[in-house]
C-alpha cells in the first residue's frame, strides 16, 4: 500500500507540474481558503511554495481518505481541478457582482430597489450555477469512485481543511517561540 501511495503522489506531482503552464494566472496567487501563508521577505515566491504544498497535502489526503487506486486517482484528480476551477471561476463573478454595491455601502451611499434586485438575482443565479456544477461534477464521478467513497468526498472537505488549519496554527506556534 506504500509504494501505492507513493505512485500516486510522485504521479500527482508530476501531472500537476506539468498541467499548469509557467506564468499561469494562478502561480503567483495564494490560495484563497488560507490567506497570507509564507508572507515573509521572500513574496511570491512564499506564496507559490505554500500553494504547492496545499495542494500535495490535499492530494494525499484525498487519496488516503478516499482510498484511491492508481485508476482511480488518474481520472479523479484531473477532474477534481477542472471542477475546482469552475467552482473558483463562479467565485469571481459572483465577487464581481457584488463590488459595486459593496463600494457603495462603504461609501455610505443609497442603494435603489433596482440596483439591489438586479445584484440579488445576479448572485442567486451564480449560487445555482455553483449547485449545478457540484450535481454535475459528483454525477461524473459515478463510474470512477464507488458510492461510499463519493458520500466521503461530500463529507472530506470540511475535514480536511479543518485539519490544515489547525496544522498551519501549529507550525506558526512553532515558528513563533
Amino acid at each position: 500500500m506504500k509504494k501505492i501511495t507513493i505512485l500516486i503522489l510522485s504521479l500527482l506531482i508530476v501531472s500537476t507540474m506539468i498541467a499548469q503552464p509557467r506564468g499561469h494566472k494562478t502561480m503567483n496567487r495564494p490560495h484563497k481558503s488560507f490567506g497570507a501563508i509564507g508572507m515573509q521577505s521572500g513574496g511570491q515566491q512564499q506564496f507559490r511554495n505554500s500553494g504547492e504544498r496545499m495542494e500535495m497535502m490535499m492530494t494525499w489526503r484525498l487519496t488516503e481518505e478516499l482510498e484511491l487506486s492508481p485508476e482511480q486517482a488518474d481520472k479523479f484528480f484531473p477532474r477534481m481541478r477542472a471542477h475546482r476551477e469552475n467552482i473558483e471561476n463562479i467565485d469571481i463573478e459572483m465577487r464581481d457582482a457584488i463590488k459595486d454595491t459593496r463600494r457603495k455601502i462603504e461609501d455610505e451611499k443609497e442603494i435603489s430597489d433596482n440596483e439591489f434586485n438586479k445584484m440579488f438575482q445576479k448572485v442567486a443565479d451564480l449560487e445555482k450555477d455553483k449547485i449545478d456544477e457540484k450535481t454535475r461534477f459528483m454525477s461524473e464521478l459515478n463510474g470512477i469512485l464507488d458510492n461510499t467513497q463519493r458520500a466521503k468526498l461530500t463529507m472530506i472537505k470540511t475535514k480536511i481543511v479543518k485539519d490544515m488549519q489547525e496544522q498551519i496554527r501549529f507550525k506558526r506556534k512553532s515558528m513563533a517561540k
